[in-house]
């Protein structure tokens, strides 16, 4: 019965990482480097100036930003839109298939 329930849950979280894998139509890792080229942007760097050592505690100001994960534009020569936390204005969803820089 331990076996029976362990293993409906192990199916479980396989049908639901392979169903967010088809809804996204791209697998991330949680290695540094990803993690470092999502986060890295203007509109943080801004944000956080002054923070960068991350000192405990977090100030109230950094705690309260309200980020989302989207395609922001990075105001560069072509304006081409790239994966990055940002506000709410400055990020936008992208749909499936869209190209990402």
């Amino acid at each position: 019965m331990t076996y029976s329930i362990a293993i409906a849950f192990s199916a479980f979280g396989v049908v639901l990482g392979l169903w967010a894998l088809s809804r996204n139509g791209i697998c991330h890792e949680t290695s540094f480097s990803s993690i470092m080229t999502t986060t890295r942007n203007k509109y943080l760097d801004e944000m956080t100036l002054g923070y960068s050592l991350g000192s405990a505690p977090t100030p109230q100001a950094v705690k309260e930003l309200e980020l989302r994960f989207g395609g922001m534009r990075d105001g560069g020569p072509e304006d081409k839109m790239r994966a990055a936390f940002g506000s709410e204005g400055d990020t936008a969803p992208w749909r499936k298939g869209q190209v990402i820089y």
